[in-house]
């Protein structure tokens, strides 16, 4: 459950991810959130009330160049469609890929092909049986699809693909890992869409679906309509979806606010001036936006391990979490989330503040006293990072080092980063659904190419990286692999993992039901969700 802290918050921009992420290639401007136990819980002074058939439930998202979820490029456009199309698979709580419109699945013995057998009776908005050829029509639409398009890495290592009666048999030119994670795209009708799937066709404005909405009506840079379907999932309570077409965040928060929309997702920066609020629910959720320190592994001083875990010893990552993130964000010296199932972070253990063995180290490293002065590169937009950084230099400058803090704009820090031209910075990451961390450990991963800063290059590490995401095919030897992994990172302190951020959705005190939003839906269980006056 996420334990939820009532705060006041403050800034900063966020990553968006969705289950076939592929947007863990930037450190930008992150800021992150606190979490802890095992349930989620929302902030609500509601009581209990007996659910309702009826209403109508006000969303946005932005002018869609196509409701074709396939070829969409808009991720609140991929929101809204997540209510009329069901995904092949999808990713539960603990971000695990598990079958959703698949029944099962297995793998061949060599461990290259992949054969997914659909669920039985299941329909088409107009009555049309789901079949296999959707599927393969639907890879076919992703293959074709436009470069930018949500989608494009389902693809990811496939070699060829084919339909056998009700099962569907994927080969792929080499193993990877996060295969299942991919297969999280929602699937598209043949016989609607078949010679009709241009980017241009007009049919792209008018989807057919499968989820718990239908499409009714849409009425081009004002809204559409949506009314409640019957899915093999089961009816929702709410009647219809109006969704706004807006020009950015901004205006859908303010929206919110007027109280011309009921829900909206939001980051760290926007939600906690509503806590307390009793008029707004907020359903916390995890992300995988990875706040951590980095260092250059050019540099004699940060080489040396002693120095390194001497840095980790110092930081007083709980106080950063609580003061700094007010609680909305989980911990974490890896970058596998704790969070997530393939994370075994409870049993391996972690770095304790302890200021008494951070000395110990930086003796040991013989870099101790005035031989060690160092900076840290912190982005200027980024408040939380400024905040980190001088917590970070205070504790450092307790057990005798001397720390400046060193703070540029993003582009200019950016550029320092991408060239070598700094010695610790603080950085950001959204990582994969399936926590691959190749791009910033793996040798040929390396800036300006690759988004490994760190000039880090073990052979150990790339073996291990190697061995995690490319040498297993499903979830069997998947956690075992990455448990080895999360173990080496954290005797071998690659980088200094911060914190995982948390993200919510906010919606009106009239929207009642338990609300689930995960990494890549948030309205992932909107069929219990229910309007009462």
């Amino acid at each position: 459950m996420i334990k939820k802290f009532i705060a006041v918050l403050i800034t900063t921009t966020f990553f968006l991810s969705g289950c076939t992420n592929d947007k863990s290639d930037l450190y930008e401007k992150v800021e992150y959130t606190e979490i802890s136990t095992s349930e989620k819980e929302t902030y609500s002074d509601s009581k209990d009330v007996s659910p309702v058939n009826g209403g109508t439930l006000n969303l946005t998202m932005r002018q869609p160049k196509t409701l074709n979820p396939l070829i969409n490029d808009d991720i609140t456009v991929d929101s809204i469609l997540h209510l009329v199309f069901e995904t092949l698979f999808v990713l539960d709580e603990n971000q695990k890929p598990t079958p959703n419109l698949a029944d099962s699945y297995s793998f061949s013995e060599d461990g290259l092909t992949l054969t997914i057998n659909m669920k039985n009776n299941m329909y088409w908005q107009d009555g049309t049986s789901i079949s296999a050829e959707d599927v393969i029509f639907s890879l076919d639409t992703i293959r074709n699809s436009p470069e930018g398009s949500l989608y494009k890495n389902v693809l990811r290592n496939i070699s060829s693909y084919n339909s056998s009666g009700s099962s569907v048999n994927i080969t792929y030119s080499s193993k990877y890992s996060g295969c299942l994670y991919n297969l999280c795209f929602p699937v598209i009708p043949r016989h609607y869409y078949k010679d009709k799937n241009s980017f241009n066709s007009d049919i792209n404005l008018s989807p057919l679906g499968n989820g718990m909405y239908k499409f009714n009506s849409y009425q081009l840079a004002r809204k559409m309509t949506l009314e409640k379907s019957n899915n093999f999932k089961g009816m929702p309570y709410i009647d219809k979806i109006e969704v706004t077409i807006t020009s950015d965040k901004e205006t859908d928060l303010y929206s919110f606010e007027q109280s011309l929309t009921d829900a909206v997702d939001t980051d760290i920066m926007e939600w906690g001036k509503y806590s307390g609020n009793k008029k707004v629910d907020i359903s916390e959720y995890y992300t995988n936006e990875f706040e951590f320190l980095g260092y250059n592994f050019n540099s004699p001083v940060f080489a040396n391990l002693n120095v390194r875990k001497a840095l980790a010893y110092a930081i007083p990552f709980d106080d950063i979490v609580g003061n700094i993130y007010l609680g909305h964000a989980v911990k974490s010296i890896t970058p596998i989330n704790p969070t997530s199932w393939l994370s075994s972070s409870d049993e391996l253990g972690n770095y304790e503040h302890d200021l008494n063995k951070a000395r110990e180290y930086l003796k040991a490293s013989e870099f101790s006293g005035d031989k060690l002065t160092v900076s840290i590169l912190v982005n200027s937009g980024n408040s939380e990072r400024l905040e980190t950084a001088s917590v970070i230099k205070n504790n450092l400058e307790l057990i005798g080092m001397t720390i400046n803090v060193v703070s540029k704009p993003f582009d200019e820090y950016k550029k320092d980063l991408e060239s070598g031209n700094y010695e610790m910075f603080l950085g950001g990451i959204n990582l994969e659904n399936n926590m691959d961390f190749s791009s910033m450990f793996l040798s040929t991963a390396k800036a300006p190419n690759g988004l490994n800063y760190f000039n880090y290059s073990i052979d150990k590490m790339n073996d291990i990286i190697n061995r995690v995401f490319y040498s297993d095919m499903g979830t069997d030897n998947y956690k075992s692999l990455m448990k080895e992994a999360e173990q080496y990172i954290i005797s071998e302190l690659p980088c200094i993992g911060i914190c995982f951020k948390t993200s919510a959705l906010l919606t009106g005190q009239q929207i009642k039901g338990e609300k689930n939003p995960v990494i890549n839906n948030v309205y992932s269980n909107i069929e219990k969700w229910y309007i009462s006056e």
